[in-house]
């Protein structure tokens, strides 16, 4: 999050165009449709996040309290500056963490929700402009100021953060798959707390392909359906200013739909896909290097 200047723009332009949007008695629904489906799923990612943090320092509790804490364990893997030889200094560092990490988690948190709200709004927005398309007709020049926003939009969300999606969804791998060997350990010798607490790590780093993906999948499918509006408007009878207008917004919809990172990876479900392909390659080379 260096970039908060540029950031607090694009969040302030989507505002802009959320108050414009609602303003708009015909397609103010678009944005309210959206929020409506927004904020549950804010909360619900908000609520599993602090849920395991908090159920983690339980659980890590009562297996010290179990075993007579012969494994110090932190709930969280870091690494702190003092030792942990007495059982009050280990309840304290926990107890430290605790209160830590959810201040990390807001901050990293805040990441998912820009992504989720420029998300939604752009959705909205696309879902307004193919609106407007078929009620206006293709000679409103409006339309075309409305696509030329949106592309602005999505390029400057690409230069600001589609770096950190690519780099977490590469990580994404790497991790659930120690997680996953442990599982099967942990099943061998009934842990049952230990499969239960891992699985939870398991999903939580997933959470963030499964996000990303998500969202510029919803971002394609809108611009897919405003790119066949457009092809199917009587276009060829127009005078040639508005068919070059419309062929120009048409190259412009198929070749920049989505949110990707230079070009190189759109992230989709097809992304979605090889993410989860490769998860399951390092997996099970894990566990035959295991048994071996």
């Amino acid at each position: 999050m260096s970039k908060t200047k540029e950031i607090r723009s694009l969040l302030d332009r989507l505002e802009s165009i959320r108050e414009i949007m609602l303003n708009d008695e015909i397609n103010r629904h678009f944005v309210i449709d959206a929020e409506n489906f927004g904020r549950p799923i804010l909360r619900m990612i908000l609520l599993t996040f602090l849920g395991y943090i908090f159920s983690a320092f339980l659980l890590n509790f009562l297996i010290g309290l179990i075993t007579n804490f012969k494994q110090k364990n932190l709930f969280v893997k870091v690494w702190l500056p003092w030792s942990r030889e007495t059982v009050l200094v280990h309840i304290l560092s926990n107890v430290l963490i605790l209160i830590l990490t959810p201040l990390f988690f807001c901050s990293y948190a805040s990441f998912y929700y820009i992504e989720i709200t420029f998300t939604l709004y752009i959705s909205a927005y696309i879902k307004t402009l193919q609106n407007n398309l078929v009620n206006k007709g293709i000679r409103n020049e409006g339309i075309y100021e409305q696509h030329k926003v949106i592309i602005q939009l999505i390029r400057e969300f690409n230069e600001l953060l589609s770096g950190q999606m690519y780099i977490e969804t590469v990580i994404a791998p790497l991790m659930p798959c120690g997680y996953g060997l442990m599982i099967l350990k942990a099943a061998q010798k009934r842990e049952i707390a230990v499969v239960i607490d891992n699985f939870a790590r398991g999903v939580i780093v997933l959470t963030p392909a499964f996000i990303s993906c998500g969202c510029g999948q919803e971002i394609i499918m809108q611009m897919e359906t405003l790119h066949e509006a457009t092809y199917m408007s009587n276009w060829y009878q127009e005078e040639p200013k508005i068919i070059r207008d419309l062929l120009i917004m048409m190259i412009r919809t198929t070749s920049e739909t989505t949110i990707n990172y230079r070009l190189f990876v759109r992230f989709d479900y097809n992304y979605l896909s090889a993410v989860l392909k490769l998860i399951y390659s390092y997996f099970m080379l894990m566990v035959n290097l295991d048994e071996n």
